[in-house]
């Protein structure tokens, strides 16, 4: 039975960092960097926006405020939202320091306290009058609270301060499900002028259509038209309320009317192209981003979707070429080198896709390009080199900083350096004692060398901390099978596994050596088939050759044996089945 998820321990393409010279201050380097981050959006970033350059300000007057603060953010650190949003709060009604009201703001809106984000919304506002993320947070929470008067004042601000495209694109983030009724309302409410009404009008169009109203959408959309008939975000909505509306022909022919009347418009070309690419028309696709590039040849949206249509046509060396042709100034040109990367990993050229993952700089796109350049070291067995990329790296969230420790731990483990390995993973989880993908992976180590009660001990806390994680449950109950005679608590644990993921077949095969075990092999190989038919992984190869080879089945035991050893033939397991049989 194979322990681990069928995906891997998560070592996967992902965005970290860190600095290392031995395991531990490896470990410890790349913990989360928390430098970059000015405002949090998620419960991780918050927990991780610690260190605020705020606490050296000269608004911090005061031992007490500082100690406040400090201790504030020390919660924070450790992923204690509430409680450092209860340390922030007796500092609020005082505060002259924006960026901690800001800090406030998102806590509070994390945890859903959404009145007091209001409140301290308000206090920003005091400090930062002409912040427009200020007033967006004002009307978001008005929203949330049913406050009318402030969410009408909040958007009459936004209208009269955004420009027209950004206000629109601003209502769509604000609307909330349940709320662009009222969102809605509040619209039609805001005091305008003339000149603001299309913003107004399409700003609700695109709130009908979230709603499937599509012939009100309509309406409003013809309305701005009429009156800005140049405005690009109208026209666009226009075409998409005709397809949704399934008037495609009418669509394509009023795009392609607008194009002619504005022929050095990317926006409207890209979606002429991205519609024909619904339609599976890559040919009128392909020409629509060739007018584009030679209107403007290092366009970069458009030298990226053709270089993917390119490759989808398998027309490798132009996909190549096309990307290589955005300028390093672009905006786009980190995602154009790290899909270089990713072209020539595909086409089994390590060392190119290396050399271009290593070339991504842009802090959004160099963490996964750097993670992966790791992980095709690691698989290269260029274990040093591995490591040495990997202290370029640094973590931005919890998420990504526990993925590299498995990675790094993983890279110590295959070059047979289990207790540098243990290391890593004992380090990350003195920081984040309940992270599940930690626990698991000192789990499956200590397995390794025989220690059962540490491997259970960590099972059973991952268990407790995530009852429906099957893959945690099998493998307990697994080990339990194999090493132990516990076999009545090892089968309560792969049948709630089963439950959770019937048709896995790490979990059909320990089902199946269970009732092997038990002195039931016809009801074992129906298990093990099905696991076998699943995934044609050695152990199970190994499993149900054994079972068919008691079952005086022995060419068809030979056969599977033999297609287990082809695709790993060091495999321990498998080996050791074989020896025991002769084969």
């Amino acid at each position: 039975m194979k322990l681990f998820p069928t995906t891997g321990l998560m070592l996967l393409l992902l965005s970290g960092c860190a600095n290392l010279n031995t395991p531990e201050t490896l470990a410890q380097a790349s913990q989360p960097d928390t430098s970059q981050v000015k405002t949090a959006t998620t419960p991780t970033e918050v927990a991780l926006s610690g260190r605020s350059k705020t606490a050296n300000k000269a608004s911090l007057t005061s031992a007490k405020q500082l100690e406040q603060l400090l201790s504030a953010e020390l919660l924070l650190s450790r992923g204690e939202l509430a409680a450092a949003l209860d340390v922030y709060l007796p500092t609020l009604a005082q505060q002259k320091d924006p960026e901690i009201v800001e800090r406030i703001v998102e806590l509070a809106n994390q945890l859903k306290q959404y009145q007091i984000a209001a409140d301290a919304t308000k206090i920003w506002l005091e400090l930062r009058p002409e912040n427009p993320a200020a007033w967006v947070r004002s009307a978001l929470f008005a929203l949330q609270n049913n406050d009318a008067k402030t969410l009408e004042q909040s958007l009459g601000w936004l209208v009269a301060n955004q420009p027209k495209d950004k206000f629109v694109i601003l209502i769509t983030q604000i609307a909330n499900g349940n709320k662009t009724a009222q969102l809605l309302q509040a619209l039609q409410q805001v005091t305008i002028s003339s000149q603001q009404l299309p913003t107004i009008q399409l700003s609700q169009a695109y709130l009908f259509q979230s709603l499937n109203q599509l012939l009100i959408a309509q309406q409003l959309t013809d309305n701005v038209l009429e009156n800005q008939p140049d405005w690009i975000n109208a026209i666009k909505l226009k075409v998409r309320l005709l397809i949704q509306a399934q008037k495609t022909p009418q669509a394509m022919t009023f795009l392609q009317q607008q194009i002619e009347q504005h022929p050095r418009n990317f926006e409207l070309r890209l979606q002429s192209a991205g519609l024909y690419i619904q339609q599976e028309n890559t040919a009128k696709a392909a020409q629509a981003f060739k007018a584009i590039l030679q209107i403007d040849p290092t366009n970069p949206i458009a030298l990226i979707s053709l270089s993917r249509l390119k490759f989808q046509g398998e027309q490798i060396d132009q996909a190549i070429e096309l990307l290589k042709r955005i300028p390093r100034t672009s905006s786009e040109y980190d995602q154009a080198i790290l899909m270089l990367g990713s072209i020539y990993e595909d086409q089994g050229n390590s060392e190119q896709a290396i050399s271009y993952y290593l070339k991504v700089e842009g802090a959004q796109r160099q963490i996964a390009a750097r993670m992966q350049a790791v992980i095709l070291l690691r698989d290269q067995k260029k274990f040093k080199r591995a490591l040495q990329v990997s202290q370029t790296i640094r973590p931005r969230s919890n998420q990504q900083y526990s993925r590299l420790l498995l990675l790094q731990s993983d890279i110590y483990e295959q070059q047979g350096k289990r207790p540098s390995a243990l290391q890593i993973l004992d380090h990350g989880l003195t920081l984040r004692a309940d992270d599940i993908d930690l626990l698991y992976a000192r789990a499956m180590l200590v397995i390794k060398q025989d220690d059962l009660e540490s491997f259970e001990t960590g099972m059973r806390k991952i268990i407790k901390l995530r009852p429906d994680y099957a893959f945690a449950l099998n493998a307990l109950g697994y080990t339990l099978v194999d090493k132990t005679t516990r076999w009545d608590e090892a089968q309560e644990l792969i049948e709630r596994a089963l439950k959770l993921a019937p048709d896995e077949p790490a979990i059909l095969d320990s089902m199946g050596w269970l009732l092997f075990k038990q002195g039931n092999p016809h009801a074992a190989l129906e298990f093990l088939q099905k696991a076998w038919d699943g995934d044609q992984d050695p152990e199970i190869a190994a499993h149900l050759g054994e079972v068919l080879w008691l079952l005086s089945r022995q060419e068809e035991a030979a056969i599977i044996w033999k297609k287990g050893i082809e695709t790993a033939p060091e495999h321990q397991i498998l080996r050791q089945t074989l020896e025991r049989y002769n084969q």
